[in-house]
């Protein structure tokens, strides 16, 4: 072996008899900078990190061929690497310290893998643990973001993919928990609708159909509820990564299975949700919490489907010419429905009885106020909760009446102004 003074070319051994022999290991390095470590990954022996002076690499095949793993990172002197549970840790000289967040995709890549069309890595454990510990005030100093917020899922596609692809979670049963697709309209927050600045929002995250390595991040809750009210959690008032409050539940720790489906085909993977380590609340305590939660969010989603189909009819009888039996229906409706909602302040300005827009917007606050810690609901709550079930039962029921016999009636009335339409039509328009 010989080495020269003022060489600044990478160099790295490798010993497989104790060092009486070395082989030199930086096939794939630039030779444009000098090496500064080299650290064996804990898990899989044969993946190997190193850091020089402008970057990070990897080996996959204990040091035989490297490639770079600079991503992201800043042209910069990487002075130490440390892989700290699923995490790759850079000292760097000058930019402090940078973290890959989820090194696990690369510990299972192989030359099955390599050659694989389609690839959803098996997700390292998530940890359920509630980001807002922050003051509601956004962050101004210097810093990178933090970890993703939720379940880490990363898949690989070799091509392009034309239909959607699908990502479904479902729970120890089978049961659907979460469905996504990348089909799915991403539908940023309305900046004339925030009551706080424009740079809060974190932007939506939707799959990707491209060619290439993706990441997506599950949030731990279930199906969002739709029609819910949207607003930004001050408590996590982070610059261009301000959540919107969750209208749905955490799930439960425990275990989960991924099925991402492209082209019509599927793979699964098994995922572990275990609870933050500094909570301590009995397994029983959560289980209580969700049952209460879950009547809530259930009662919520039929709520607010009920008021649309409410509002649809409203607008129906609204393009028609008005009568009296017309005009009774609507304000049968109107009274049901209630005035239209736009902000969860709204419950401190409705007087009279409840209403299919008032109950659903209450069950949503409950819901998300016994889901604000990671304890069992108080005797409060359910007090509320059984109040509010039992006026959105009877609000239900008022529904079911309403489009019953009188609902035919009018569904017959509807439908003889729009044939009296039709033929008006038809007697007016020009002819050839």
């Amino acid at each position: 072996m010989t080495l020269f003074l003022n060489d600044m070319r990478p160099h790295l051994f490798r010993t497989e008899d104790g060092g009486k022999h070395w082989t030199e290991i930086d096939n794939g390095i630039t030779p444009d900078a000098t090496t500064n470590v080299i650290r064996q990954d804990p898990e899989r022996r044969d993946l190997l990190f190193a850091g020089t002076e402008t970057q990070v690499w990897v080996s996959f095949d204990n040091g035989d061929h490297w490639q770079s793993l600079r991503l992201n990172m800043p042209a910069v002197s990487v002075r130490d690497l440390k892989v700290h549970g699923d995490d790759l840790i850079a000292a760097t000289h000058g930019r402090g310290f940078m973290v890959l967040d989820d090194i696990t995709p690369l510990r299972q890549i192989d030359a099955e893998v390599a050659r694989a069309q389609v690839t959803l890595y098996k997700p390292e454990t998530a940890v359920r643990v509630r980001w807002d510990m922050n003051p509601p005030t956004p962050w101004r100093m210097p810093s990178l973001p933090n970890p993703p917020p939720g379940a880490i899922i990363d898949y690989y596609l070799a091509s392009n993919v034309r239909g959607p692809v699908t990502l479904d979670i479902l729970d120890s049963s089978g049961k659907l928990v979460r469905h996504f697709s990348s089909a799915d309209p991403e539908k940023p927050l309305d900046p004339a609708k925030l009551d706080v600045p424009d740079w809060w929002p974190r932007p939506p995250m939707n799959l990707s159909t491209e060619a290439g390595m993706h990441r997506f991040v599950w949030d731990m809750h279930y199906q969002p509820v739709p029609g819910a009210l949207q607003f930004l959690d001050a408590s996590q008032a982070v610059r261009h990564n301000t959540p919107v409050v969750p209208s749905s539940p955490w799930v439960m720790p425990g275990h989960y299975t991924v099925r991402l489906t492209v082209d019509g085909q599927s793979q699964t993977q098994a995922l572990t949700v275990t609870m933050d380590p500094r909570v301590h609340t009995p397994e029983a305590a959560l289980r209580q919490q969700l049952d209460a939660s879950m009547q809530a969010y259930h009662e919520e989603i039929a709520a607010n489907a009920a008021l649309a189909q409410v509002r649809n009819l409203e607008k129906q009888i609204a393009a028609h010419k008005p009568s009296a039996n017309l005009a009774s229906y609507r304000k049968q409706l109107e009274e049901l429905s209630g005035p239209e909602v736009t902000s969860p302040y709204a419950l401190f300005f409705h007087h009279g009885p409840p209403t299919l827009g008032s109950i659903g917007l209450s069950l949503q606050m409950l819901m998300r106020r016994m889901q604000g810690a990671d304890t069992a609901p108080t005797a409060a709550d359910i007090e509320a909760l059984d109040q509010l079930s039992s006026e959105y039962t009877s609000l239900m029921r008022r529904w079911e009446k309403l489009k019953s016999e009188p609902f035919a009636e009018l569904d017959r009335s509807l439908r003889d102004l729009k044939q009296r339409s039709m033929v008006l039509a038809k007697a007016v328009a020009p002819t050839g």
